[in-house]
């Protein structure tokens, strides 16, 4: 992304960043195939930790690193995401009967939503975090820092956006939208490793350790990732018309 921005071959002085994706959602606040525009950006990663039982019974175990202020959290322009809601509020999502089975599992009202489009804050690292403990620690560290309700995990949005930030001429113009699954949290009863990375092969090893049999196949439903590209598409197309004009509805 770096040596694209510097490639003087480029001009990126007009340009708007759109970065979408998949990622993981807690299921107290979205569900499976949700659209989500990022409010906030926080890395999860850049900071000290220490297990629960090392510490004292119900205080934090993360500690934020010192000089990293810059870096473990932007604010995406909060006029250009209003902009982009309002643009994509009322987009059809897919679903599937698979998804809609897999949603019962959870008693959260938000994990058994339809797919909506929704904004928050987006929690980014290459740390693979899954479980209530994590996702509330999660929670945590983006009250911590300031931001708005995290609703989504993902890895690459907050390095992408200091990239951007560091270009020549950049005004905020980046915007987020990725495609939830339910990730950081696991069903009522269910062991975490059963749901998390692995999970097949991790619910085999619970059977084999229980006594259970049974094999039972995860029923999420792939994320539609076409959706996505046409969401994008749409507010391109609607940028091209509002700088043509330079109306009032455009968010430059």
């Amino acid at each position: 992304m770096q040596a694209i921005l510097l490639n003087p071959q480029f001009d990126f002085s007009q340009a708007y960043y759109v970065i979408s994706g998949v990622a993981g959602t807690p299921p107290q606040r979205g569900t499976i195939g949700e659209v989500n525009w990022g409010t906030w950006l926080v890395d999860y990663d850049l900071g000290h930790r220490w297990a629960p039982e090392e510490n004292k019974p119900g205080e934090p175990t993360f500690m934020p690193r010192k000089g990293y202020e810059e870096y473990r959290r932007f604010q995406l322009n909060p006029a250009l995401v209003g902009w982009a809601m309002n643009l994509s509020a009322d987009t059809p999502l897919k679903d599937s009967q698979s998804a809609r089975t897999y949603r019962l599992r959870y008693p959260d009202a938000a994990a058994r939503r339809a797919p909506f489009v929704g904004t928050g804050t987006h929690m980014t690292g290459d740390t693979f975090f899954h479980g209530p403990g994590m996702s509330r620690q999660a929670q945590y560290i983006a009250k911590l820092y300031g931001a708005d309700d995290y609703v989504m995990t993902e890895m690459e949005a907050a390095a992408i956006t200091l990239v951007i930030k560091r270009s020549p001429g950049h005004r905020s113009r980046d915007e987020l939208a990725r495609r939830g699954q339910l990730r950081p949290g696991q069903p009522p009863g269910e062991h975490a490793c059963a749901s998390g990375p692995g999970a097949r092969r991790n619910r085999r090893r619970l059977r084999r350790n229980s006594g259970e049999r049974g094999t039972g196949r995860h029923a999420g439903g792939r994320p539609h990732r076409d959706e996505l590209a046409a969401m994008a598409r749409r507010l391109a197309g609607a940028l091209k018309i509002t700088n043509a004009h330079r109306g009032p509805a455009s968010p430059g």
